[in-house]
């Protein structure tokens, strides 16, 4: 945002992709896949933490079951919108379910699914935004997952069954030490309810990581532990060649031992680019795609 405050609501959210031609040979078929990223603002701390729940057909998603109701934050971040803002005039929701009939027009032809994921606030954009596809037709019948990471609870009972109703299935991947996962539904008013199925993990697992539950949050620490996973009662071992170096790349979670410094990851010279003067300047960024601010 160019608004000089932490309260401006212009912010990236995240992407959309789409598999490429030898992935989606190896998966046996097309996947578009929606990324939403974490809280990263003030101001969607403060969305975070609201806790009354509203219907999802009370901002426009065409669910006829008032009954369906989810965290009245998560629906306001995901829906709303400001014409009066040169950047704001079109919301999350608009966005996504754009790109989503598009994709789906141009593979028509092929095999199709739909994958959704996040962390954290992300998480639960990405349950809802899921939720939100199925419920309008997008997505044509054809698969629809959600991988959530360190989300916290979405909607009521409704909401669950809904979901469960239209076949959007949930993987819900939590730290057991993560406060967030547990927060809205000991909360008034008590009625939140998590969806889907839940793989439990514990930094404490992992010999990689310092004794300390200050990570327990962290996305590089749960693609970590994830990594490691071999059961509740197998042993620790990385499965993949994905670096434990990541870890700290945005932390300092990882011991000592391994001499990888913290915080080690930034922007390249920070963003800025050499002139052709030889100055070192911050260059213009395109601020508008497809029509799209």
């Amino acid at each position: 945002s160019k608004w000089p405050t932490a309260w401006s609501k212009v912010n990236w959210g995240g992407y959309v992709a789409v598999s490429d031609d030898a992935t989606s040979r190896r998966l046996g078929r097309r996947d578009i896949v929606i990324a939403w990223r974490g809280t990263a603002t003030h101001l969607e701390w403060v969305e975070d933490f609201k806790t009354s729940l509203t219907p999802v057909s009370s901002k426009g998603i065409p669910c006829h079951d008032d009954g369906v109701k989810v965290d009245n934050g998560f629906l306001d971040m995901y829906t709303g919108k400001d014409e009066t803002s040169e950047y704001c005039q079109h919301s999350a929701r608009d966005h996504v379910l754009r790109e989503v009939k598009r994709l789906m027009d141009m593979y028509s032809e092929e095999e199709v699914s739909i994958t959704v994921t996040g962390h954290s606030l992300g998480s639960a954009l990405a349950i809802l935004s899921a939720y939100d596809i199925v419920e309008k037709g997008l997505d044509r019948g054809v698969p629809v997952s959600v991988m959530s990471f360190s989300g916290p609870a979405v909607g009521n009972k409704s909401f669950k069954n809904r979901l469960n109703r239209l076949g959007v299935k949930v993987l819900r991947v939590i730290n057991e030490n993560d406060w967030v996962p547990w927060l809205s539904p000991w909360l008034p008013p008590f009625s939140y309810c998590h969806v889907g199925e839940e793989l439990k993990l514990d930094n404490n697992k992992s010999p990689f990581l310092k004794p300390d539950n200050n990570c327990a949050h962290n996305l590089e620490v749960l693609l970590h532990l994830l990594d490691g996973y071999h059961g509740e009662r197998g042993e620790f071992m990385l499965a993949s060649d994905r670096d434990h170096a990541l870890v700290n790349k945005g932390g300092d979670f990882l011991k000592e031992s391994y001499l990888v410094p913290p915080n080690w990851w930034q922007d390249e010279n920070k963003g800025l680019k050499r002139s052709s003067d030889g100055r070192w300047v911050q260059p213009e960024r395109t601020i508008e795609v497809d029509g799209y601010p």
